[in-house]
């Protein structure tokens, strides 16, 4: 007597707008182990456990996909960064204390530092996002009586970030090949409000 065939997994029916959040939640968990350039549809579908054309069906291609995810983990931290900013005290600055948090995001970081080798950083990191982010930064300066000039707080910012970026990636390695011990996030937060401060101070 032939086996009777296990029934297949009920299919979960799901609103398109939470169809495209599971899709981008298991972007999160595929990038969070491997780059882009590292897997495909076929990953994400199989992380997501649903077909892979289901995602071709809302994002039409892996590259809008791989798209969509950076933009949405980095507005994402956006906002974080706009809440931060109104509770910030004592004498951190916000450049400072938004960009070491983002440092706990390694898969941002990562993805941030691959889009941008790849070109694909001008579809989240846009003139008006950045504009947005310094004029946030200006006021909270300004607030604090610590004014600077438009010019040197960008450059500050660019410099900062790519700083940032850097570590990121390469700083365990640098670390280890200096034989020092790992900084922690707030040592790694006081090393770059001096090297911040002091570039601001004398630019402004």
């Amino acid at each position: 007597m032939a086996k009777a065939k296990p029934k297949a997994a009920p299919r979960i029916r799901r609103a398109p707008e939470d169809a495209r959040q599971h899709i981008l939640d298991a972007a999160d968990a595929v990038f969070a182990r491997s780059l882009p350039d590292a897997v495909g549809l076929r990953d994400i579908a199989a992380e997501a456990k649903i077909s892979h054309g289901l995602i071709t069906h809302y994002f039409a291609t892996y590259e809008n996909l791989v798209i969509a995810s950076i933009a949405r983990r980095f507005a994402a931290a956006r906002v974080n960064a706009g809440q931060h900013l109104s509770s910030l005290g004592g004498d951190d600055t916000p450049l400072i204390a938004i960009l070491t948090d983002l440092l706990a995001d390694k898969t941002l970081t990562r993805l941030v530092a691959w889009s941008s080798m790849t070109g694909q950083h001008e579809q989240f990191l846009s003139t008006q996002n950045f504009s947005t982010m310094i004029d946030a930064m200006e006021a909270e300066l300004v607030r604090r009586k610590l004014p600077v000039s438009r010019e040197s707080l960008e450059l500050g910012v660019m410099l900062t970030i790519s700083t940032v970026l850097g570590w990121s990636i390469i700083g365990g390695a640098l670390e280890r090949a200096a034989g020092r011990t790992p900084l922690t996030s707030e040592q790694l937060r006081s090393e770059l409000r001096h090297l911040t401060r002091g570039y601001l101070m004398v630019r402004r």
